[in-house]
């Protein structure tokens, strides 16, 4: 829970971050950024989910839940409606981690005489399909960087599955069903579009939260020397995940006729000049605030003599 309360306060701050900055060093930049790229992208997700819930309802071994790590990738298609607005959609393919777990025996439930022994297992599911739909937002910070914001849902299908795990020395076995499901679950998406000369490339953190359970279950440890009752209790995936996305748009052949495009990218040389006027603005505009400042502190000095 403290988690997650972290990652909504920073989406909260890294927005207002983004609209003083705006604010600071305003640009009269707003293009169609998909000008001169494809408006469909290639789509990857390294994805951190977060532990499953464990209630223990006998015996005293503890299997302790871990964080997993699952991916997604695919297509995605953005509907531009203006320069700031967009809708994307998305057919994404992924692996969900089912079970991640650790616990710790001494040797001797086994039949070892010393030491301990410690393992951990990751299982992962069959592969589901998602889909997200997501509104953006776009903020355009210079030329070539844009902040972006995107929220929205995600249907997700989950394939029916039992999976097992067992490890027969240990008297070790869980059991996780999945019945197959469709759900809709809202995400949120914050970062960055960078433009280069052959491609652009956005990158942003995504959050999902899952309405229902992903994965319900049972595990036990049975017929270990030093514990009579067997340990036995329930184990919950949500599914909730945070992580990383990355969407590459490629360059499509289509050119400004003529120089009336905001966003001209003829040349390298136009876009290194194009940077070099929007470096100097902001060191203009900088040298312009402390000068303000510098005044507001003599006019404040003066107000207190008299």
């Amino acid at each position: 829970m403290k988690i997650k309360f972290f990652i909504l306060t920073f989406i909260i701050l890294s927005i207002e971050q983004v609209h003083a900055q705006q604010k600071m060093f305003k640009s009269d930049f707003s293009y169609n950024i998909f000008d001169v790229y494809a408006n469909w992208g290639i789509q990857a997700d390294p994805l951190a989910y977060f532990p499953a819930s464990i209630t223990r309802t006998q015996g005293d071994i503890e299997l302790t839940p871990q964080y997993s790590f699952g991916y997604k990738f695919g297509l995605v298609y953005n509907f531009n409606f203006t320069n700031h607005f967009s809708l994307k959609v998305g057919a994404l393919v992924g692996r969900v981690p089912a079970i991640n777990t650790y616990f710790k025996l001494k040797n001797t439930d086994i039949g070892e005489l010393h030491g301990y022994e410690h393992q951990k297992f990751a299982t992962y599911s069959p592969f589901n399909f998602s889909f997200p739909v997501l509104l953006e937002y776009r903020n355009f910070m210079s030329q070539d960087f844009i902040f972006h914001l995107d929220a929205g849902i995600q249907i997700d299908r989950t394939s029916a599955a039992i999976i097992l795990e067992s490890v027969s020395e240990y008297g070790y076995n869980t059991s996780i069903t999945a019945p197959g499901s469709w759900d809709v679950d809202p995400i949120i998406k914050l970062g960055f579009y960078y433009r280069f000369y052959k491609f652009m490339l956005q990158s942003n953190i995504v959050y999902k939260y899952k309405l229902k359970n992903q994965y319900e279950g049972n595990y036990i440890f049975a017929n270990l020397n030093n514990h009579p009752i067997d340990t036995k209790g329930s184990y919950i995936q949500k599914g909730d995940y945070i992580g990383l996305s990355f969407t590459f748009y490629p360059r499509t052949r289509k050119r400004c006729v003529d120089n009336s495009c905001v966003s001209n990218t003829h040349s390298r040389q136009v876009r290194k000049k194009q940077r070099a006027i929007e470096r100097a603005e902001r060191k203009r505009r900088k040298k312009q605030m402390k000068m303000l400042r510098k005044e507001m502190r003599k006019k404040i000095k003066r107000n207190r003599k008299k």
